[in-house]
């Protein structure tokens, strides 16, 4: 229902504004988003944007009026809603569709949505990928189900108006990974879009070939193993795949994508999937400075690490995260037939080619999930800190509860666990204020953090805001390297 925007008091603001109604109230936002709304634009290859075609299309992708799995990301330019298409009750397809709401609008661009100034339908942009291939796009038709936005946690000018979107196509065996990128383009003023795909070989990935090949499903009725007795095997999702946009240890912006699949047994022949879950990752050059040519071979996203997290015992739901000098981390969930599910963190070497280290941040419990299609989780996520030199992640795991009856217990509910992983004084920069500069505004902010005992002031991230920290951070400043 309709919520007041002031009413949320522990989150010491009053700026709330409420999309999720069909009721408007005078003096709120106005009508919640309403996706069955036919003046939205339609996206097509060759443009302008003036198709108008309701959601769902009657009969087609989509027709039961639901999506699933969305996943949101926002930039200068707009807010970017990915997901995929709620299974037709009477059979029919799924696929992926982006939704780009700008985050500004009116004559002069002044209306804002963080003010809550709703743009109005016909300012949106709604992508169905399987349109691509329709006679009005002139383009190809992209079948894939799953398409995910790669987050940009790090302001820079480098990133702005582009907004990259990842994706894994659906079946296998494969080593299809796409990278898009979409763009306001100011002199057409509409939407652009252009997709680059590691088969056949225009995003190029030295490294796939066999060893790296993976099935996008894994063997029939196979899960991951857990060793409960009565056969509790966690139900996970197909095709999900993580991404952000951030540096890597020499400073290059880098997409730092993870996924989880069933790898290939590649002495088999013809070739088959193995009955396990392995955890594969990528670092993607997304080739910034030719994001805008849409030139056949002009933009050349290039692959320029990939490895594989395997062994005994499953490996899914990961997740990855970048601090700003470039360490890479990924977490995900563990089981086996001894091991019931868990949560571990590894952490990449400078090169990305492997692991560096890998520890269990917490240990499950003993104890099966009883819901009835036993889908415990879908994925996780890890984000960094965009003011503090952290990490901050969420896992699912079962949640301890033995009123089941006597072992193995047996539980209905689950728990999220938030994790805050802390950085020492490496991660630290003194390039406050962000200009890629050491100069007085750095200094002028740190004595204000410091003075008011904010923890961005904490430079080695012991948790204490102290004379230590002006030590380093003076060295550093001295130095003059950000």
């Amino acid at each position: 229902s309709m919520v007041a925007p002031n009413t949320l008091d522990s989150f010491n603001t009053s700026d709330w504004w409420i999309y999720s109604d069909d009721q408007p109230i005078p003096g709120y936002a106005g009508l919640f988003f309403d996706l069955k709304d036919n003046s939205i634009q339609r996206y097509r290859s060759n443009g302008p944007d003036t198709i108008h075609l309701p959601y769902p299309p009657p009969g087609g992708l989509f027709s039961s009026g639901k999506v699933d799995k969305p996943q949101f990301a926002v930039d200068e330019q707009a807010a970017y809603i990915a997901s995929v298409g709620g299974a037709v009750p009477t059979g029919g397809s799924r696929g992926s569709s982006l939704l780009v709401i700008p985050t500004s609008h009116g004559s002069s661009g002044t209306l804002s949505i963080l003010d809550g100034q709703k743009p109005p339908a016909s300012t949106w942009t709604f992508m169905v990928f399987k349109d691509l291939g329709s006679p009005e796009s002139g383009g190809v038709a992209d079948l894939h189900q799953y398409h995910y936005v790669v987050q940009e946690p790090i302001e820079n000018t480098l990133f702005e108006n582009v907004q990259f979107v990842i994706s894994l196509p659906s079946g296998g065996p494969n080593n299809d990974l796409r990278l898009g990128a979409m763009w306001f383009d100011s002199q057409a003023g509409r939407w652009q879009y252009t997709q680059r795909r590691s088969a056949p070989s225009v995003l190029d990935d030295p490294n796939v070939g066999a060893g790296f090949d993976y099935f996008a499903r894994a063997k029939a009725g196979y899960n991951p193993q857990t060793p409960d007795p009565n056969g509790w095997e966690p139900s996970v999702v197909f095709g999900l795949i993580n991404g952000v946009l951030a540096f890597d240890t020499n400073n290059n912006p880098r997409i730092f994508a993870v996924h989880h699949m069933g790898p290939v047994d590649d002495s088999a022949n013809p070739a088959v999937a193995e009955e396990q879950f392995a955890i594969q990752w990528y670092v993607i050059d997304p080739d910034l400075n030719d994001v805008y040519n849409t030139g056949v071979g002009q933009w050349q996203p290039n692959v320029i690490a990939t490895g594989r997290l395997d062994g005994p015992g499953d490996r899914y739901h990961p997740a990855i995260g970048v601090t700003p000098q470039g360490t890479a981390y990924i977490e995900y969930t563990y089981s086996s037939p001894s091991v019931w599910p868990e949560v571990r963190r590894a952490q990449l070497n400078s090169t990305y080619t492997g692991v560096l280290s890998e520890i269990t941040i917490q240990a499950g419990v003993a104890t099966a999930y009883d819901e009835p299609n036993q889908g415990w989780a879908d994925f996780n996520e890890m984000q960094l800190d965009p003011d503090r030199c952290r990490l901050w992640s969420v896992d699912t795991l079962v949640h301890a509860d033995t009123s089941g009856g006597t072992p193995p217990a047996t539980t209905l509910k689950r728990d999220v666990w938030l994790f805050e992983n802390r950085f020492a004084e490496l991660c630290f920069t003194p390039d406050f204020n962000r200009n890629l500069l050491v100069d007085p505004g750095d200094a002028i902010l740190f004595n204000y953090y410091f003075v008011n005992q904010d923890t961005r002031a904490d430079v080695n991230a012991d948790g204490d805001v102290n004379a230590i920290d002006a030590a380093i951070f003076l060295e550093r400043y001295t130095a003059g390297t950000p």
